[in-house]
């Protein structure tokens, strides 16, 4: 879970369109890339990583449903976390197979649509708010990529919000 937008095709931050001048609005910015620009290299990594790994089991599921017996186990050979080749697979997790090498995981980013706040955003009702989203976009996401159960009603009796949403909120209706 992040606490600002994330979309995993854009590593970096957003460019600030106007030159800034304001040292307050320099510092600002400044802490903004530091404290949010880390994760985001983060949560790529641990995607791409995620995603050899998936490619890895797929192609081991492959070479082993091949009627060439011979092939499938020179490509099997090849797989392990140091092959036949004597070259170690680039990532592994600590999610072991029944096979001897890593597997990926099942993984899911919950991330608001929008900014709910600054880098200096402890307003009581806007936290509340955002953990409200935030429980939110988790009931979306477990449902979507894991078929879980709802519990928007669980969300909306731990994190209470005082009164309306916003009118201008893109995050999921409620």
């Amino acid at each position: 879970m992040v606490a600002n937008p994330y979309d995993p095709a854009l590593a970096s931050l957003e460019t600030k369109k106007t030159p800034m001048s304001d040292g307050r609005e320099i510092l600002e910015r400044t802490l903004d890339v530091l404290i949010t620009s880390s994760y985001r290299w983060d949560l790529n990594f641990a995607l791409a990583a995620n995603r050899m790994l998936k490619w890895r089991e797929d192609t081991y599921a492959w070479a082993k449903s091949i009627t060439q017996k011979d092939k499938a186990r020179e490509v099997l050979a090849i797989m392990g976390e140091r092959g036949s080749n004597g070259v170690e697979f680039p990532v592994k997790s600590a999610n072991p197979g029944p096979e001897g090498f890593s597997l990926s995981y099942k993984m899911g980013i919950v991330a608001p649509s929008k900014f709910y706040a600054d880098t200096y955003g402890f307003d009581k009702a806007n936290i509340r708010l955002q953990l409200y989203k935030g429980c939110i976009h988790a009931d979306q996401m477990m449902a979507q990529e894991f078929g879980m159960g709802s519990m928007r009603d669980a969300c909306k009796r731990e994190f209470p919000i005082d009164g309306d949403l916003p009118s201008d909120d893109p995050d999921p209706p409620l």
